[in-house]
C-alpha cells in the first residue's frame, strides 16, 4: 500500500539496480509538521529519509546516499533531516548515521519507533573544529585557530576519489563499476612526504596536478595521521576508502607512508587555478607535496 501511494504521487527515488534487481533503494521526503513523538518535536522545515535500504555490502552506497541527502539539504536550504527506524543486533544502518550525527532523541507515539535527527547547523560555536565537522557535517569550523594544507593528487587517482568532480572526463566504467572509494564521504590519501604539523580537524584542499592544474576539493581531517611501513596496519587504516590497488598498498608500505584520513565535505564552485593560485600569492607555483597555507591566503582562495 505505501509502495503503491509513492507511484501515486510521483515520488522520486534513487536506485541501483544489478541484473534488473534493485539492490540499493533511497526515498526523500520534505516535511513541515511536528514529528509525533512522547514529546512531540516542533514543526520546521525538514527532510525526513522516507527509506534508505542497501543489499550490497562493502559498496559503500550507504555513504553515497547519505551524500546525495546532505547535498539535497544544501540546495533546498533545508537545514535539519530525520529517520525512524528500529535499531537491531549489529545494526550497520545506525552506525553509519551516528558517524554524520544523527542521534536519537525520542520514540514515535504510535509504535514507539525510534527518531534519529541531525541538523547541518551548529547552535553554538563553542566547539570543536572535529565535533563541528563529525555533528554537524558538511559544515566545519575554517576561523584562525585551523591551519589549511594544500595537498597534490594525481589526475587518475582525483577521478577515482572525487567522481562527481564537474570538470572531470566521465568513463565508460563510471556506468558499470562500483567506484567504492568514489561512494565514501570518510576518505584516505596516501602519501610519501611526512607534514608533523597536519592533525585532526585540519582542513585539506586538493590540487589537482598535471591536466587541470587547480584547487578542486575541501575536506577535514577526522583521524589522527599516520606514518607507517606495515602493509597490515596499511590495509586495516585504510580499508575500502583509498584509490589504490591492493599490489600498490604493498609498495607504498615499502618505504613507508603517510596516511591522511579525512571527511570530504565539498567540491569548490569555482576552481581555482595555477595562475591564479600564484597571482593571489596562495602558491609560489605547482606544490610538490603537503603545503600549508596561513588564513589569509586561505581566505583569498575561499572568496574565489
Amino acid at each position: 500500500k505505501w509502495y503503491d501511494k509513492c507511484i501515486k504521487e510521483s515520488r522520486e527515488c534513487y536506485v541501483y539496480e544489478v541484473n534488473g534487481n534493485v539492490k540499493a533503494f533511497l526515498m526523500l521526503k520534505e516535511e513541515n509538521e511536528p514529528i509525533e513523538t512522547h514529546i512531540p518535536i516542533e514543526a520546521a522545515k525538514r527532510l525526513k529519509i522516507a527509506t534508505l535500504k542497501v543489499d550490497m555490502t562493502g559498496s559503500k552506497i550507504g555513504e553515497l546516499f547519505l551524500k546525495i541527502t546532505f547535498e539535497y539539504c544544501i540546495n533546498n536550504g533545508i537545514f535539519e533531516m530525520y529517520l525512524t527506524h528500529f535499531k537491531t543486533d549489529d545494526d550497520t544502518l545506525v552506525y553509519l548515521i551516528e558517524n554524520f550525527g544523527f542521534e536519537k532523541v525520542g520514540e514515535l507515539k504510535k509504535n514507539s519507533e525510534p527518531i534519529y535527527l541531525k541538523k547541518l547547523i551548529p547552535e553554538t560555536s563553542d566547539i570543536s573544529a572535529l565535533e563541528i565537522a563529525r555533528k554537524y557535517y558538511p559544515c566545519f569550523k575554517d576561523d584562525e585557530s585551523i591551519r589549511k594544507f594544500v595537498i597534490p593528487i594525481l589526475p587518475e587517482f582525483h577521478d577515482i576519489l572525487f567522481p562527481e568532480h564537474k570538470n572531470r572526463q566521465m568513463k565508460i566504467t563510471d556506468y558499470s563499476d562500483i567506484n567504492i572509494a568514489g561512494n565514501t564521504i570518510k576518505k584516505a590519501h596516501l602519501s610519501s612526504r611526512f607534514s608533523s604539523r597536519l592533525r585532526t580537524g585540519d582542513i585539506v584542499i586538493f590540487y589537482r596536478s598535471h591536466d587541470q592544474k587547480a584547487i578542486t576539493s575541501l575536506g577535514i581531517v577526522d583521524q589522527e595521521p599516520v606514518m607507517t611501513s606495515d602493509i597490515n596496519e596499511l590495509k586495516r587504516i585504510v580499508g575500502k576508502r583509498s584509490v589504490y590497488s591492493e599490489q600498490q598498498l604493498k609498495e607504498k608500505a615499502d618505504n613507508s607512508v603517510f596516511i591522511i584520513r579525512f571527511k570530504h565535505h565539498f567540491y569548490l564552485p569555482n576552481p581555482l587555478g595555477l595562475s591564479e593560485l600564484v597571482q593571489k600569492s596562495i602558491l609560489n607555483g605547482p606544490p610538490q607535496s603537503i603545503t600549508e597555507i596561513n588564513h589569509e591566503q586561505y581566505l583569498t582562495l575561499k572568496s574565489g
